[in-house]
């Protein structure tokens, strides 16, 4: 579990926590998934998460995950997804929870990530001569900054394939292309969708 000493959460909107885009903290950069995608992952892998909290007390939150057997050596879980060459890919998205999350998740399958809170730290890191990247996920809205913007000066310096992810996509897939964006997500957006996605516009 984690626990924290903070002001906690007020009742009338404890049970809203794991609801997707909100936020305690509007106007503070946050979009309100990280809960969200913490909570589809621990599902997704048989546990549980519950949230306990009162004002002035801090929370706590407590995951339960099913303990698994260790697998036996040589033993292969996903056949197809060994079959597949790992992939580098570039998290760009100035919400740590999600950024990690994500990490988490596609360094469990195999892949290398790397993450980027800042888009022209990315611009940065392609004038690099040893950079090299296979896939781009891009948040649409970072702060002041948008990943729309920041998209077609990405494809002048890399091949990669481009990943838009957004709470409320507003772009069609022919204005997407024009942009140098290989496909578009909708928020939350899980590893193994990516990696779906990723492959599909190889």
């Amino acid at each position: 579990f984690v626990r924290d000493t903070g002001p906690g959460i007020p009742s009338e909107i404890a049970h809203k926590v794991f609801e997707p885009f909100f936020t305690g903290q509007p106007g503070r950069g946050g979009t309100g998934l990280g809960l969200s995608i913490i909570r589809s992952m621990v599902l997704n892998a048989g546990g549980s998460i519950d949230v306990e909290s009162e004002p002035g007390m801090g929370t706590r939150v407590l995951v339960r995950l099913p303990l698994i057997d260790d697998p036996e050596p040589g033993e292969v879980l996903n056949d197809e997804d060994q079959k597949q060459p790992s992939m580098r890919i570039w998290v760009i998205d100035d919400d740590p929870i999600v950024s990690h999350a994500l990490e988490s998740g596609l360094s469990r399958m195999g892949h290398t990530v790397r993450l980027f809170d800042d888009p022209d730290d990315v611009l940065d890191a392609l004038r690099e001569a040893e950079s090299n990247v296979d896939v781009m996920v891009l948040d649409e809205v970072m702060g002041a900054k948008s990943g729309k913007e920041f998209a077609p000066r990405f494809r002048q310096r890399s091949e990669a394939r481009i990943i838009l992810v957004s709470g409320n996509p507003d772009i069609s897939e022919t204005d997407a292309a024009g942009l140098g964006i290989d496909a578009v997500l909708t928020k939350p957006v899980f590893p193994d969708e990516l990696i779906r996605v990723a492959r599909s516009s190889q």
